[in-house]
């Protein structure tokens, strides 16, 4: 894991339990009617996601397309506080640097924060190194963002033999601030999501209803992944896709790869893509 802040600066918040999530859950649920200004979106937000769009973002998948496969794992947001919000991605430099591999060369990219979509107005841009050691995976926490806003970001790659390439862009938004009067927070809840057993369709649901301005932030309940072999906890209808690797999970380089499985759906990618998410976990991130 590769982490970017400024010196003398540190992420700190109260502990919360996972009963006190799932209440204040209830909670944002039972107000979800209530005028906000947190839920608030631009135009130009919408129009620049509108359905064509994130339509047009399933054919040709992010992997399969050319000019994003070095970032064919997509791009990810989370934890936001009210002046940052981590940025996460990950590059494939070469055909060989698949998850939990260890190969492949290290990669400089520049990432990029800005208030539009189209990057005129650069809040805040850096560099960082996605390196084999850290199955060229990065996250940046970037601080000194303004609380309750939304902001676009994307990755650049500075060398190697995708030079110029750049990710696919995200959206994302940080956390009001400490003494801000907020009347809604709108969630959407999830968890259990057994790749095996079907497909994620209420992932890109989730993708839509976050740029049309009706979902502040994902939380992910648990069973982000399942460590099972292939065919031991399928669903209904059986194994409709199954797991890489196909035995269960063990070793780091096993939940590496099993990650980066995950992460190639493009049902997932459109989720993380579009609004930031709060994880925690529950049995099946580590054993049944």
């Amino acid at each position: 894991m590769s982490v970017v802040r400024k010196t003398g600066q540190h992420r700190t918040s109260p502990r919360i339990t996972r009963r006190g999530l799932l209440q204040g859950t209830l909670i944002a649920g039972a107000a979800a009617t209530a005028p906000s200004s947190l839920t608030r979106v631009r135009a130009s937000d919408v129009q620049a996601y509108g359905d064509a769009d994130l339509d047009a973002l399933h054919a040709p998948s992010p992997y399969g397309d050319p000019e994003h496969h070095v970032f064919m794992h997509g791009v990810a947001s989370g934890d936001p506080l009210p002046n940052s919000v981590i940025l996460w991605t990950r590059v494939t430099p070469t055909p060989d640097a698949v998850p939990g591999s260890g190969a492949g060369p290290d990669v400089q990219l520049r990432w990029e924060v800005a208030e539009d979509p189209e990057f005129t107005t650069v809040a805040r841009a850096g560099t960082v190194t996605a390196s084999a050691m850290n199955d060229h995976t990065v996250h940046v926490d970037p601080f000194g963002l303004r609380p309750g806003t939304v902001y676009h970001y994307r990755f650049t790659a500075l060398d190697g033999a995708h030079a110029g390439r750049t990710s696919r862009v995200g959206r994302t938004r940080t956390a009001p601030a400490d003494d801000a009067d907020v009347d809604t927070l709108r969630l959407a809840v999830c968890s259990c999501a057994n790749f095996e057993a079907g497909y994620f369709s209420a992932y890109s649901d989730i993708a839509r209803r976050a740029y049309a301005g009706e979902i502040d932030v994902v939380v992910h309940m648990g069973d982000y992944l399942y460590e099972y072999a292939s065919g031991e906890y399928a669903g209904k209808y059986g194994v409709v896709r199954p797991h890489v690797p196909t035995w269960e999970i063990r070793t780091l380089a096993d939940y590496r790869s099993r990650h980066g499985h995950y992460r190639r759906d493009v049902e997932l990618q459109l989720a993380h893509a579009a609004a930031p998410w709060v994880v925690t976990w529950d049995d099946h991130e580590i054993a049944n």
